[in-house]
Formats: structure tokens, C-alpha cells, sequence
């Protein structure tokens, strides 16, 4: 009996809505997803200890060999669609060569968001979840020092952003008919439509209803005086004794249910939105300017409203 093995991929970029994505298709009879999302099996140096700013080895990948990856598809027989969804695939150049070579026939779904507005969310990331003690200015000053120190790629909050190369490298190893590239203003402003579309670019049913009527996985920080905050502080903060034995003694997905439970009611319906300081945001739009012509070119699309400095 073969075993079932993912056709597609959601690929990037971070924070630009993949976790809503992977949540909405998880809902589709025909589409076969894992619980835990960012298996980041493929193009991923192992024998790099990665870090975040508690000083905690950061994990990327708990799958080390094709069985053990594969066995997230063990219940995955008889779907159309089988996919996963890892953002740092689109980041890491090996990642695509990999999959490329196992899984030849894939397609590739990728979401791009306004890179400023990205490396923003990307950092307002991690200050909610408590992986983050410096200032945006500060920490995008910081960038090379941290991937010096193998800080995990999400502390390159501009260089994520550069999508040009990431792109090329996509579409050098796949045939462009098997991508699809998505934005998130589009995602966010016709979320059914754009759905339906994915549907087809699957071969899945698009007269399928999807529920989308929330979001996940969204940045800013934590208002104060509550309930979650005291949870969020010594549940859920990542430097602390109780969430170190619970990494150690919980089942991966019992942890992501939770996880994901933690981000809906604890944080999305807790957050307060700091908004980027202006003079920063207009040197993000200088550094960004070039490589967002060269992407648009690359994906064939419009993309100057990235450019505006109005917000």
C-alpha cells in the first residue's frame, strides 16, 4: 500500500496569512492537512542550533527522515489535496531543490504581504508572544548580529521581506502553472473569492462554503490587567519553568490544539495595535522600493500601492 505524500505546499511568506489559510482549507471534505502546521521538514540545516531571545534551542524541524515526515499523512488516504504549510520553505533556498526532488508534481501556494507591513507584524510577533526585548528600530539594527548568533529567520525582519530572490528561486525549480501567488490585501478584501480560486488551482471542489469568519495569528501586545495577561505571562511566555515541562511531557499535537486555542482566546481577542513610528516606516520603503519592482515583474503584478508611504 503506498503511502499518501503532500501535492502542495503553502509556502510563505510569514506573517502574511498562512495560518488562516491553513486553517480555512483544513475545513474542505477533499483537502487533507496536518494538526501541526510548520513541520519545516525540507532545506533545513540540521545541525544548526537555532535560538530565540529566551536563549531556548529552537527546534525547526522534529521530523529528521521521509518516514517520520510522512507520517503526518498516515490519515490522508483518499484526499485530493494533501498539503502543509511551512514559511520558512519560501525563505531557505534548499527547501524547494528538496521538495522539487521527492514530490516533483506539487503545486506551490504562495502569500506575500506589503514587506513593511510585514516585517512590522513579523515583530509585533514576537513582543506578543514575549520572544522579543528590543525596540523595532533597535531590533532591525540588530539583524546581522542576530544571524550571527543563529537566531531563528524570523529576527530578520527586513531581510524576509526581500522576496525577489526568494521568488526566482521558486519559479526556477517549479513550472509556473504550479503556483499560485496570492496577496494578502486581496485574501483579506475577498477571502471567498480568492478561496474558490485555491479550490480550483487544487482541483478541489470551489462551490465548497467555507467558515471565515475570523483570523489567526494575529501581531500587536497584550493589553494589561487581565485574566490572559496573567496566563500569557506564566503559561504561555517562553522563558518559564511550567511551559519548559510542558514542552517536555505533552504530545506534539495535544500542544498545537492548545496552541492554537491559547492564540484565539487569549491573545487575538486581547491585543492592542502600536503603530509603526513614521520615519521608520519611510526608510522600510526606501530599502523595500527596488526589490518590490523586481518582484512585481517576477509575479507579473501591480504592486505599487506597496510603495506608498500614506498610512
Amino acid at each position: 500500500m503506498n503511502m499518501a505524500k503532500p501535492n502542495f505546499f503553502i509556502i510563505g511568506a510569514a506573517k502574511a496569512g498562512t495560518t488562516s489559510l491553513h486553517s480555512y482549507l483544513s475545513q474542505h471534505p477533499e483537502v487533507f492537512l496536518p494538526e501541526i502546521k510548520e513541520p519545516n521538514y525540507f532545506g533545513i540545516d540540521r545541525s544548526i542550533n537555532y535560538r530565540n531571545t529566551a536563549h531556548e534551542r529552537v527546534l525547526f524541524s522534529k521530523y529528521n527522515n521521509d518516514i517520520e515526515y510522512y507520517a503526518l499523512y498516515k490519515e490522508a488516504e483518499g484526499f485530493k489535496a494533501i498539503g502543509e504549510a511551512s514559511v520558512a520553505t519560501l525563505y531557505f533556498p534548499k527547501a524547494i531543490h528538496e521538495i522539487k526532488q521527492k514530490l516533483p508534481c506539487s503545486k506551490i501556494i504562495i502569500l506575500l504581504r506589503n514587506p513593511v507591513e510585514r516585517a512590522y507584524s513579523n515583530y509585533m510577533h514576537h513582543v506578543r508572544d514575549g520572544y522579543e526585548n528590543m525596540s523595532f528600530e533597535d531590533a532591525l539594527n540588530h539583524e546581522a548580529e542576530r544571524e550571527k548568533q543563529n537566531y531563528t529567520f524570523g529576527y530578520q525582519y527586513r531581510k524576509v521581506g526581500l522576496y525577489a530572490n526568494q521568488l526566482q528561486n521558486i519559479y526556477s525549480e517549479i513550472n509556473p502553472q504550479n503556483i499560485k501567488v496570492i496577496l494578502l490585501e486581496e485574501f483579506i478584501g475577498r477571502t471567498d473569492h480568492i478561496l474558490q480560486e485555491i479550490c480550483k488551482f487544487l482541483d478541489v471542489d470551489p462551490k465548497f462554503k467555507f467558515s471565515t469568519n475570523y483570523r489567526l495569528n494575529k501581531s500587536g501586545i497584550i493589553k494589561p490587567k487581565s485574566l490572559r495577561t496573567w496566563v500569557l505571562k506564566n503559561l504561555i511566555s517562553p522563558d518559564n519553568c511550567i511551559k519548559r515541562l510542558w514542552h517536555k511531557i505533552m504530545p506534539t499535537v495535544i500542544k498545537e490544539k492548545i496552541h492554537i486555542f491559547n492564540k484565539g482566546f487569549f491573545i487575538n481577542n486581547n491585543l492592542k495595535q502600536i503603530p509603526m513610528n513614521p520615519s521608520t516606516r519611510k526608510e522600510l520603503h526606501d530599502y523595500y522600493r527596488e526589490d518590490v519592482e523586481k518582484t512585481a515583474i517576477i509575479i507579473q503584478r501591480d504592486l505599487s500601492h506597496w510603495l506608498s508611504d500614506t498610512k
